[in-house]
């Protein structure tokens, strides 16, 4: 798993790359499941689903050495026009589960968020798709 601004350059968005490393195809589908990860590594914050294009029951089927994607959203606290200025918090990065697992991978990504559910959820995330599309239409 890889993560990788978007290559428009909108402040915030970024894409996951799952890359399937078996020698079989596997299927996913739905959303994969990311939360912040603090200095410690525990999990904080929760995430807000966007389907914009109306793909989170479409099955994702990926060859071996192929890739499947998910777009999500972030806001640093720094981005958030002083409207986090009660509640901001420093991360190390974001813990990512893929559908049907159970272990958690760090995708370094150091920030200071907000993690006030009156503010934000601090993370939007798109369904797992086999194209980079772009989320502008679904935050």
């Amino acid at each position: 798993m890889e993560l990788g601004a978007d290559p428009s350059g909108t402040p915030g968005i970024y894409y996951l790359s799952f890359t399937n490393t078996g020698n079989d195809a596997c299927d996913t589908v739905g959303f994969p499941d990311v939360t912040w990860a603090a200095p410690d590594g525990a999990a904080i914050g929760t995430q807000e689903h966007s389907d914009v294009y109306s793909r989170a029951g479409t099955t994702v089927s990926v060859a071996p050495g192929g890739q499947a994607y998910a777009w999500i959203h972030v806001v640093d606290a720094s981005q958030s026009n002083g409207d986090c200025a009660s509640d901001p918090t420093p991360v190390d990065g974001l813990n990512v589960t893929i559908t049907g697992s159970i272990k958690a991978h760090a995708v370094a990504l150091p920030a200071t968020v907000c993690i006030d559910p009156e503010y934000m959820s601090g993370i939007q995330i798109g369904p797992f798709d086999s194209e980079r599309r772009s989320p502008s239409k679904g935050y």
